[in-house]
C-alpha cells in the first residue's frame, strides 16, 4: 500500500541538489512558488510504502519565465469615409 507520492525538485542551477518539495498519500496538483525567471529546474517523483522509497521516476524540466505584462492598446490607425 502506497503511503505518499513525492515530489523533488532541484535549485534550478543544474546543481543536481534535489529537495522535498511535495509529499502527500494522494496524487494532486502541485503549484511551485518562488521560482526564478531564467532557470530550468528538474523535477522528478518517487512512491513510498512501509518497506521504503522507490527509485526515482524519469526527470522532467520546467523553464521558469517572467509573467507576460499587459498588452498595449491596440493602434487602430487613421479611418477614412468613402463616398
Amino acid at each position: 500500500m502506497l503511503t505518499a507520492y513525492n515530489l523533488y525538485m532541484d535549485d534550478g542551477l543544474l546543481s543536481n541538489n534535489f529537495q522535498l518539495v511535495y509529499s502527500n498519500p494522494e496524487p494532486s496538483q502541485f503549484t511551485a512558488t518562488g521560482l526564478v525567471a531564467g532557470r530550468l529546474y528538474v523535477i522528478r517523483s518517487t512512491a513510498s510504502n512501509a518497506i521504503g522509497e522507490s527509485d526515482p521516476s524519469v526527470e522532467t524540466s520546467i523553464y521558469a519565465s517572467n509573467l507576460p505584462s499587459k498588452p498595449v492598446t491596440p493602434w487602430r490607425g487613421p479611418t477614412s469615409t468613402m463616398t
